[in-house]
């Protein structure tokens, strides 16, 4: 399967040697490896909001206060919302890999 993958690649980049294959599979480990970074700061990231809300840490900046976690909530929030369109966007890709056939947005917006 990772043949027909890396064949396809080798279509789309226009080259039908091992050059072509060569990229596909760089391609295809840069995008699996551009996730971590994300997936270990939302880790850390998570974790800090989680010790400041059982903590209850508040700002020593202000007289007024405030509760820290929900801004350091923000983070990990980001970084799971980015993590979920990453796996979108592999999907569709692997999709289209597989079958030849890009997936259509159903709606269309005419202005």
């Amino acid at each position: 399967m990772a043949a027909e993958i890396a064949s396809r690649w080798a279509l789309v980049l226009g080259a039908s040697s091992g050059f072509g294959e060569a990229c596909s599979i760089a391609l295809a480990a840069g995008a699996i490896a551009a996730e971590h970074p994300l997936t270990a700061l939302f880790i850390i990231s998570g974790q800090e909001a989680w010790y400041a809300f059982q903590i209850n840490e508040t700002s020593d900046q202000t007289p007024w206060r405030p509760i820290l976690w929900p801004f350091k909530a923000a983070v990990p929030l980001a970084c799971l919302l980015l993590l979920i369109q990453g796996l979108s966007e592999f999907l569709k890709s692997f999709y289209m890999a597989r079958t030849g056939v890009e997936l259509e947005h159903k709606e269309k917006v005419e202005i």
